[in-house]
This record gives C-alpha cells, structure tokens and sequence, in this order.
C-alpha cells in the first residue's frame, strides 16, 4: 500500500458544521517546541525491528504470529481551523513512522491542503500511541509545534510494546495535524499591509522553488487542474480540453495519476500538458456518460404510452333525456299505484282470472 493507492474523504473548507476539531485530551501530553534536534535513543532491548521502506511491498499482509516485524495501525486526521478535512485509517503497517511520514503522508497532506481554496499553515501535531485492546496500558500523547515531530520517541515508544505485540496485542497509532487559514479574508482594517506581505512573500517563495525546481508536485497539479467554476459544473477538478473546448471531470485517481507524472519527471505547466493516456481515460469516461444518458432516456419513452381520452356524447340519448330540468317548476312527487279491491274470496278471484 503506497499513498498512490489510498482513497480518502475530503470535505470542503466552507462547509458550516462545525465538527470537533481534537479528539485529544491535553492532560496526558507533553510539549515539544521543536527547538531542539531529535531525540538520539538508545535501541530498545528485545524490540521488534521496523522494515525498510524500500523493502516494503505494497499490498502484502505481515501480521504474522510470531510477528517479525513490529506492526501498527495509523489513524491519521487533518483539521482546518478545528473542522475535520480528512480522516483515514492505514493499517498493516510495518515500516517505520517516520518513513511513513516522509515519503507517503506528508506530501499526501500537502497536496490536500493545496487543493484548497482558502491558504493555511500548519499549527501543531499531536500523537497519541496506544494498545487498544489492553486497558493496562495507558494512551501516551505528545503534542509538536507546526510539524517538528520527534519521531525516535514515537518509534521507541511503539517497539517498547513489543511483548505485548507478540501476545497478540495490537498498536495503534493517531496522529492529528492542525492547520489554521494563513490568510483571512476578515481581517480587520489596518492589516492590509501585512496580508498583503505575506502574500508576496508565498509567491516569492513559489517562485523561488519553481526555479529550483523544487515545486511540490501535489501542489502543482492541484493548482493547476482546479475548476474555473461556472459556468463549468464538474466540482474541484477538471481538464480544460482546448481541441473539443470541452470541460472533463477529474476524479480522485486521474489526479493521482498527474501527480505520478509530474514526479516521474514530465512537465505539466498548461492543460495541453495533459499525457495521451489519462485523456483517453477522460474520452472514455465521456463517452459512458452519454451512453447512459441514452438508455436512460430511451427507457423511460418506452415505459410511457400515451393515455387518449375520448369526449362523445352518443346520437342516440334522446333529446328529451339531454333536456336540462326547469329548476324554476317544483318537482311533483313520484305516483303512487291505486289499490286493487278483489270482491270475494281471494282464491275464487284467482281462478276465475285465470280461467
């Protein structure tokens, strides 16, 4: 499992519900300003070692009894001004966290973070290392300024519980980073000024690392692929086709896949910059969507027969019966039969008639 290949929720940063931001109690914590270079640890006597990262095959399950390797599961969540943005889960990690951070989480959060509308810098970090299946063993948090995280502590930490791993025990790491807007548009009269620095100073400093091309890849095809808005109606992200003057929808993995061309090498400074593969894949996706549509349509014209109505007063109603009533005269009451008087015995009566 790379970060290539996760799927993840991402919620937008002007959505109103206000989600809680910490899932993390501060009693238990411990401060690091970051100041200081990190912490060199003795190893841990008996610990399960973590794997390569290059060795680490994407995929391949290493939850093994006896362990070999110590394993963990990370939970992961990104705050914008104390709302959720994201929240994944990775388990069946074996690698080390700071391999994990280094090369899948971080540049996987920068590209997030990027994608949004709004400019946001990061705050703090807090871990929380646990054994969720041993109420013996208490949470250990650390709390980290910005993004200074002194990972030997957390690794050390974890491979201190590798007894409890070998019993069957399992580890779990959470790690939250918060970040804050950089820039508020509600800023109060008399900042401009500083806003405004600030601003030349991040395009300085993207200028800066574009020269040096140094410019996150994340970063770059973010920018780049976002939706003009109307009157384009396809969401974050779409490919501006100049040959068809068509608007396609990208989703989360055509986006993967630019960034994956981006590192490999490959300039991608306009929307023709687009490779013949991803859009095929668009073209493709286009094309679907329209057959769809057909047979949907076509469906639904098929399941209507059209209902006709008929209004025919027959000829033969005779005109006395289509004669509306003279509501002017009153109504007499039906008649009523006289009655028959029969002299004589009734039985005589009969047969007489009858004869």
């Amino acid at each position: 499992m790379t970060g290539d290949d996760w799927l993840y929720e991402i919620s937008s940063d002007d959505e109103n519900d206000h989600r809680g931001g910490s899932d993390i109690s501060d009693s238990d914590g411990e401060l690091d300003h970051g100041t200081s270079p990190h912490s060199q640890l003795p190893p841990v006597p008996g610990a399960l070692p973590f794997l390569d990262y290059h060795r680490w095959a994407s995929g391949q399950s290493y939850d093994e009894q006896p362990p070999r390797w110590l394993l963990y599961t990370m939970q992961w969540k990104l705050t914008l001004n104390s709302r959720k943005a994201v929240e994944q889960t990775e388990q069946n990690l074996v690698i080390a966290p700071s391999d994990f951070w280094r090369e899948v989480l971080s540049s996987k959060v920068d590209g997030i973070v990027a994608s949004k509308k709004k400019s946001y810098e990061t705050s703090a970090t807090t871990i929380v290392m646990s054994v969720p299946n041993d109420r013996s063993e208490d949470k250990i948090t650390k709390h980290f300024q910005g993004q200074q995280i002194d990972w030997p502590v957390v690794e050390r930490q974890l491979q201190g519980w590798s007894q409890l791993l070998r019993a069957g025990k399992r580890l779990k790491v959470y790690v939250q980073l918060d970040y804050v807007e950089s820039l508020s548009t509600g800023r109060p009269a008399g900042r401009g000024a500083t806003a405004m620095g600030l601003a030349e100073r991040s395009a300085r400093m993207d200028a800066e690392q574009e020269a040096a091309g140094e410019v996150d890849p994340w970063r770059r095809v973010y920018q780049l692929m976002r939706c003009p808005g109307a009157p384009c109606d396809n969401g974050q992200w779409c490919w501006q086709d100049r040959a068809r003057k068509m608007h396609h929808k990208l989703l989360d993995h055509h986006m993967r896949d630019l960034v994956r061309w981006v590192q490999q090498g490959h300039n991608l400074d306009t929307h023709d910059d687009v490779p013949e593969e991803i859009r095929a894949q668009l073209y493709a996706q286009e094309q679907q969507g329209r057959k769809r549509k057909r047979q949907h349509s076509g469906s639904d014209s098929a399941s209507h027969v059209p209902v006709i109505i008929h209004n025919h007063i027959p000829d033969y109603v005779a005109a006395s019966d289509r004669a509306s009533p003279d509501l002017g005269s009153p109504v007499s009451p039906p008649s009523r039969p006289l009655p028959l008087c029969v002299t004589g015995l009734r039985d005589d009566a009969i047969e007489a008639y009858c004869k």
